[in-house]
């Protein structure tokens, strides 16, 4: 049986991602948006597992360090 990849168009990924579709797609013209299809001339198309990759990628990982207070 084939892979079946849950598939949204810009609107629904940006909501997915909680960022401003219009943010998003210069994020891919600039190309450092997550990886989409293009199925045509005005289609395009991203994948759940894509979109949650790229969200991996860019997490940035912190470190909180509370100071002892010296008084």
């Amino acid at each position: 049986m084939a892979e079946r990849r849950e598939i949204v168009d810009d609107e629904k990924a940006a909501k997915y991602l909680n960022l401003p579709v219009e943010l998003l797609r210069q994020y891919r013209i600039d190309e450092r948006g997550p990886r989409y299809y293009h199925l045509g001339d005005d289609l395009v198309r991203y994948s759940l597992e894509d979109l949650n990759r790229w969200l991996n990628v860019n997490a940035v990982e912190t470190v909180w360090v509370m100071s002892e207070d010296t008084d």
